[in-house]
């Protein structure tokens, strides 16, 4: 497709693939990426816009979060996220996830329950 035209690029694909073809808007689009010197079209899907790290749930503040709840387990998400300096939706994963507890009456709990403290 080097050197073509959007349009005729188009029609070449329409002639190749049928009804499964790329919108005429796609191939205008794909047309032009590929003009501005990009190699590849599928170079930047999949990639984030900044790397995913796990700083924030490391074991180190895993740790540091299990040991404030076990001083006080009425602390909200928001409290204990701005004490560890961590954004509202990391230490609700963490909590959930790493910790696997849940909120229950204001307190925070393990998930699963033993007998006894089912017949609590």
């Amino acid at each position: 497709m080097a050197g073509k035209s959007p349009t005729d690029a188009h029609k070449t694909l329409m002639e190749a693939y049928g009804d499964c073809a790329r919108s005429r808007a796609q191939t205008f689009k794909y047309v032009k990426e590929l003009k501005d010197s990009r190699e590849s079209i599928e170079s930047n899907r999949g990639k984030t816009a900044k790397p995913s790290l796990r700083v924030g749930r490391s074991a180190k503040n895993i740790n540091k979060v299990r040991a404030l709840l076990k001083a006080d387990a009425r602390r909200t998400v928001q409290e204990l996220a701005l004490e560890r300096d961590m954004s509202v939706s990391t230490m609700h994963a963490l909590l959930k996830e790493d910790l696997g507890l849940s909120k229950l009456c204001a307190r925070w709990a393990p998930r699963i329950l033993s007998d006894d403290q089912k017949n609590f």
